[in-house]
């Protein structure tokens, strides 16, 4: 299905289209889009339905799909943006093919969907099923790693597989359409994974769906966990594999895979596979802890806590002749997690540690498994606050460690004491300096805030431009001009990019270039700019190089040249410039003068080549 834009990649069923780009955890930990066919299962017949209402989808999206055809750094054409997405129409080569959307500006790897099945398999990126007769949600048993790779599914060909990676990239909604769209069509032959999406934007893809096609459609399986799970766990002798396959398919997502591996596969099961888990990290690193902190948070139960970690170490233990995992074993040290528990504020009570929340914390790594880069960051220099989700009174937490390490219970006590001693008026402090922060804080709402009136405007005419559109589009519209605001105040961002471009003409700095410029012939102007469009990536009008041609007007040429010439450093300017060459109209006004406005020019240095 889905077709490499050569510079990108790309997958279905598995297989990858050739990709040098090497992935790791932090590249896949937002909005990875994946999507699995149970390719026996599926006709010519199946397939030309859901290829008429793929089209159908692509054609009538709210925000306006688009093709690009041609690849910067590819080919010598120029890239070109069409609103025309089928391609070869007619031919045994027939396909849907689409890149991005025309309100936000954004746009990921091309996509295609062809309309001939046989076609279709051919293709590298069809995949092969591992097992014809196993659910496409299955997969065969395979020690989990915790090292955030990719979740694979029946349909593919092991390690030769890839992804879509949508952040950002708004037609992304439109792919989940897609996705849903097939596993309603082919229930149990198709199955679409996506990471890092929200439960409302699924809930407005469903409704528009549904009045768009009008009929019902179900929620796509990796979004309803109860039934995903009864698809395969009926698969798996033990049901410690059906744990793991859920950890495989929802990465780094422990808090909540553990809530629901307790409460439907069963606590037992979830305990041997964690603790297995925990017995592949290291003990006192990061690894440990995102296991640990997790276990501790949903069991809420520090015996419980202290068991899974005595069950990681005794897993080491039990292959005598493995000197690695002995040496692993050997660094369990429980006084470690003592001090990690008291420096996580067990001993506070909950109505204490609420006071820590006003801090960043691990609240939100715990809930999501994941922390962005400043979070990331954060946490390594010390600078995050981990709260322990379990209060214990300091003979429980004494207690508990004792049974697991009776030889330690000296220094257990110890590490406990001095921890107390130290923080024993830290709580007053911070309630103090707390209640400060928030009287500067209301002071500061008091006084007036610069740019709320520009603010309240913008936010108005987003709200009246939404209003224009249906209900079930409006949510999508909303994304696509928050992303890209200039959508419809195109006009006054076109004005400024032309003043930026005539005071550039007119400086003193510029005359000397602007004055061999004005000497160029056609030609030489028109070659100058596809190659500066060329150099810098970016797409035109399908009719842009006609248009070039067959432009008399030298004063337009000179214009274009110097339009194309400048540096741009924001994504404002730089959608301006798009239309700018998308609409060969506006070519006629370079000499109309633009609206004065206040426009800070700092930067302009060494603008032009």
């Amino acid at each position: 299905m889905f077709m490499s834009a050569k510079r990108r990649h790309a997958c279905i069923n598995g297989h990858p289209i050739k990709n040098t780009k090497k992935t790791t955890a932090i590249q896949i930990a937002k909005n990875m889009f994946q999507l699995f066919l149970k390719t026996s299962k599926i006709t010519q017949k199946d397939w030309e339905s859901a290829y008429r209402r793929i089209t159908s989808i692509l054609e009538n999206f709210p925000t306006k799909i688009i093709r690009l055809e041609s690849y910067n750094g590819f080919s010598p054409e120029l890239d070109k943006k069409h609103f025309d997405l089928i391609m070869d129409k007619g031919t045994p080569n027939e396909h849907i093919s689409f890149w991005g959307d025309w309100m936000s500006y954004t746009g990921c790897i091309t996509v295609r969907f062809y309309k001939n099945w046989e076609k279709q398999l051919e293709l590298e990126s069809t995949g092969e099923e591992v097992n014809q007769d196993k659910p496409i949600t299955w997969y065969p048993h395979t020690p989990y790693k915790d090292d955030g790779s990719l979740p694979i599914s029946n349909g593919i060909m092991p390690v030769r597989y890839h992804y879509i990676d949508t952040e950002g990239a708004h037609y992304r909604f439109a792919l989940i359409a897609i996705g849903i769209l097939l596993e309603n069509l082919f229930p149990g032959r198709a199955f679409m994974t996506l990471w890092d999406e929200n439960e409302e934007s699924i809930d407005a893809v469903i409704n528009w769906l549904e009045i768009h096609f009008n009929e019902n459609f179900e929620r796509p399986l990796f979004f309803d966990k109860t039934r995903l799970l009864e698809t395969f766990i009926n698969e798996y002798k033990n049901k410690k594999e059906a744990v793991c396959r859920m950890a495989n398919l929802y990465r780094k997502k422990h808090k909540q895979n553990m809530e629901f591996a307790i409460k439907h596969i069963g606590y037992q099961p979830t305990f041997e596979f964690y603790a297995e888990v925990l017995a592949d990290t290291s003990f006192g690193t990061f690894g440990f802890s995102d296991i640990l902190m997790p276990w501790i948070a949903v069991t809420e139960d520090l015996e419980a806590s202290l068991n899974l970690i005595s069950a990681s170490k005794q897993l080491l233990l039990s292959d005598k002749e493995n000197e690695r995992n002995i040496e692993k074993a050997a660094k369990y040290d429980l006084s470690y997690i003592l001090k990690d528990l008291l420096g996580n504020y067990i001993l506070w009570t909950p109505e204490q540690r609420e006071q820590l929340e006003h801090f960043y914390t691990n609240k939100e790594a715990l809930e999501t498994g994941q922390e962005d880069l400043f979070g990331v960051m954060r946490r390594m220099m010390g600078y995050r606050v981990d709260i322990c989700p379990i209060y214990a009174t300091e003979k429980e937490l004494f207690e508990a460690f004792m049974y697991h390490d009776p030889k330690k219970g000296a220094v257990f006590k110890k590490i406990i004491d001095d921890w107390i001693n130290k923080n024993s008026n830290k709580y007053v402090d911070l309630k103090q300096k707390l209640e400060e922060k928030q009287r500067e804080y209301e002071a500061a709402k008091l006084q007036p805030e610069t740019g709320e009136a520009d603010e309240t405007m913008l936010y108005r005419s987003i709200k009246n431009f939404i209003e224009q559109y249906p209900k079930h589009e409006q949510f999508f519209i909303e994304k696509a001009i928050h992303a890209n605001p200039n959508y419809i105040r195109i006009d006054e961002a076109m004005d400024d990019l032309k003043e930026r471009v005539e005071k550039i003409i007119r400086s003193d700095k510029h005359q000397e270039y602007a004055n061999r410029v004005k000497a160029f012939p056609k030609d030489r102007n028109i070659n100058y700019i596809r190659s500066r469009i060329k150099e810098i990536g970016y797409s035109v009008h399908p009719e842009f190089e006609r248009w070039l041609d067959e432009e008399q007007n030298e004063n337009t040429l000179f214009h274009l040249h110097f339009l194309l010439a400048l540096k741009l450093y924001d994504r404002d300017a730089h959608f301006a410039r798009f239309r700018l060459l998308w609409d060969k109209g506006n070519w006629e006004h370079w000499q109309v003068s633009a609206k004065t406005r206040s426009i800070n020019w700092s930067g302009e240095k060494g603008i032009l080549p």
